[in-house]
């Protein structure tokens, strides 16, 4: 597929930059290593100086980036190479690790998290286990 720009990076500042991107007519392709965007943000629970709701600031944002027409977010995926091509473009190969979910169906709901069998580390509470 074809793109205008490749971010690398979910966090507020790549959502930023996408939606951004994305209202000036550009194709951006928005890449992601983790399973969601959100970035470091999504863990604190007020963002300075205001000590507004960090999750009310980043939920809008995340879904205004997932919906937009012209920003594709690939979520658990990393960059394996780039190269320039010889008429000036480049060329990212990129890594998709199945997340096991039909994004396109997804509603936010949690259903799915409940009926998954297999329990995964939680690496941000000392890896424990739900």
């Amino acid at each position: 597929m074809n793109y205008d720009v490749l971010i690398v990076g979910g966090g507020i500042a790549g959502m930023e930059s996408a939606l951004t991107l994305g209202d000036m007519g550009k194709k951006v392709l928005l890449v992601e290593k983790e399973p969601s965007i959100g970035g470091k943000m999504i863990l604190l629970s007020k963002v300075f100086p205001t000590l507004d709701c960090s999750s009310c600031i980043s939920t809008p944002k995340m879904a205004a980036t997932v919906h937009h027409p012209n920003v594709t977010v690939s979520t658990n995926s990393e960059i394996v190479d780039i190269a320039r091509e010889s008429d000036g473009t480049f060329r990212a190969k990129i890594d998709h690790r199945s997340t096991f979910v039909d994004n396109s169906a997804c509603t936010g709901c949690g259903e799915c998290e409940l009926a998954c069998t297999v329990a995964i580390p939680d690496r941000f509470n000392y890896d424990m286990v739900a």
